[in-house]
């Protein structure tokens, strides 16, 4: 899985994406697989 983060303030030259291990939910829990998902700064 990958996810993307911003390791500190700054534009988009601060994005970083990374490995990461894929979540699993705890008792009472639901982990939602999401496809697409956008980002606005205005």
């Amino acid at each position: 899985m990958k996810k993307i983060v911003y390791p500190r303030a700054g534009g988009v030259e601060t994005i970083q994406i990374v490995d990461a291990e894929e979540p699993s939910p705890a008792k009472g829990e639901v982990c939602v697989r999401v496809h697409r998902a956008g980002v606005n700064f205005a």
